[in-house]
């Protein structure tokens, strides 16, 4: 049994079993439609092993683009449904969002920018947001978006599918 699993996007699986690190990728197509699968026993160091792993999650987060990441970063910050989130420009690195108040129909316009895996936010014409307590992170694991902002009462976190981002 592996006791270590990841899915590249490429289909490559790595499995580590016993100090073993096997390397399973597709080689064609089976009966019924399954990938067929071939496993070739790989001698890597953890250190390089490391980087191919973190270069399959930097695929299965560019999943998620700065507009998802920053629509579900300003519903967490306001405590509001992703609904009530949409976008109105993407200008470089800016994504400008709005929250519509459903009692009252008013409009507030936001500003947003990712650096690294944090989350910069501001009024449209106000200050940046990213003191400690406040700050915005984010996270991504495979069709699941993960945003964290630090609170003075303690950390706040949602969980958005990409098809509940997408399909709003």
């Amino acid at each position: 049994m592996p006791c270590c699993h990841s899915v590249c996007a490429v289909g490559a699986q790595i499995h580590s079993f016993m100090g073993n690190f096997y390397v399973l990728k597709p080689i064609g197509v089976g009966v019924g439609g399954y990938m067929v699968l071939g496993k070739v026993l790989v001698a890597v160091s953890p250190l390089v092993l490391a980087m191919a792993l973190t270069g399959c999650g930097n695929q299965v987060q560019s999943k998620f683009s700065a507009v998802d990441i920053c629509r579900a970063s300003m519903a967490t910050a306001l405590q509001q449904d992703i609904n009530t989130i949409d976008v109105v420009d993407k200008s470089g690195k800016l994504v400008y969002v709005s929250y519509t108040n459903r009692d009252d129909w008013s409009r507030d316009i936001y500003r947003c920018k990712l650096e690294g895996n944090h989350v910069l936010w501001a009024p449209n014409k106000g200050e940046w947001q990213n003191q400690n307590a406040g700050q915005i992170s984010f996270a991504a694991n495979f069709n699941e978006l993960t945003i964290t902002e630090n609170r003075k009462e303690g950390e706040l976190s949602n969980h958005y599918k990409l098809s509940e981002l997408r399909g709003s």
